[in-house]
């Protein structure tokens, strides 16, 4: 399908679930089993 990902992904700041880098955009993905939406982007906007 023309993209890259990166599982689990370990940067300084702790880790990121999933990467997924696309021609144009990289998405970062956050996953909860047991939490909401809302969590996962806190989550992402504290790391940044």
């Amino acid at each position: 399908m023309g993209f890259y990902t990166q599982v689990e992904y370990h940067t300084s700041n702790g880790r990121i679930d999933l990467v997924l880098q696309a021609s144009d955009y990289v998405y970062v993905m956050e996953f909860k089993q047991n939490g909401t939406a809302g969590e996962a982007l806190q989550q992402i906007n504290e790391k940044g």
